[in-house]
C-alpha cells in the first residue's frame, strides 16, 4: 500500500487545521517513499507549529501477524525514530502488548484506531484497557459513526477516557 500526499501543509493551514497526519506503511516496498514524503510533511508542519500525527501500519511480505506486539512496538517506535508527536497504532490484542508499544514511542503520543466495528461494550473494554496501558487516546471513524446512536457511544468513550470509568460504569 502507499498513501501519497494529496494536500499541502500550507492549504491545510489555510482551512484550520489544528494538526497534519500522514500515513506510513513500514515493511512495504514504498516505504522509503513514503518515509520521505513523512520527513518533508513532518518539517512543514514545524515551520507553523503544528502537531503531526502518524498512522502507522507496518505491512509487506516479512510481517505475517500486522498485530503481533513486536510489530505494534515498532510501529509506535517508527513514529519516535521520525519525528511523530501521535503514533496511531492498532490495537495489538493485550494491554501488556500495548503497554510496551507506549514505552517503544517514547514521548510520542500513541492513540489506537477503531479497527473493525464491534460492540458496545467491546469497544469500550478494548478502550478502557488500552487507556490504561498507557494510550493517549484513539482515533477513530466507523466505530462511532456506524452506530445507530453515536453519541450514546462518544458520551461512554468520554466517561472511559477522561473519567477513568469502566466500560460497564460508561454504558
Amino acid at each position: 500500500p502507499y498513501s501519497p500526499q494529496t494536500w499541502s501543509v500550507e492549504s491545510a493551514v489555510e482551512t484550520g487545521a489544528d494538526a497534519i497526519g500522514y500515513t506510513v506503511y513500514p515493511g512495504t516496498n514504498r516505504e522509503p517513499e513514503m518515509v520521505e514524503e513523512f520527513r518533508a510533511v513532518q518539517e512543514r508542519a514545524r515551520d507553523y507549529d503544528l502537531p503531526v500525527a502518524m498512522w502507522s501500519y507496518p505491512r509487506g511480505q516479512a510481517i505475517k501477524e500486522h498485530r503481533s506486539p513486536e510489530v505494534i512496538a515498532y510501529a509506535a517506535r517508527i513514529g519516535l525514530e521520525l519525528g511523530a508527536d501521535i503514533a496511531k497504532v492498532k490495537y495489538p490484542r493485550s494491554p501488556e502488548a500495548l503497554s510496551h508499544a507506549v514505552d517503544a514511542a517514547g514521548d510520542v503520543r500513541v492513540v489506537l484506531s477503531g479497527g473493525s466495528k464491534t460492540s458496545d461494550y467491546e469497544f469500550l473494554s478494548t478502550v478502557e484497557a488500552a487507556m490504561d496501558a498507557g494510550a493517549g487516546g484513539l482515533a477513530v471513524g466507523r466505530n462511532v459513526w456506524q452506530r445507530e446512536n453515536p453519541e450514546r457511544i462518544l458520551d461512554a468513550l468520554e466517561r472511559v477516557i477522561f473519567e477513568g470509568a469502566s466500560a460497564d460504569g460508561a454504558l
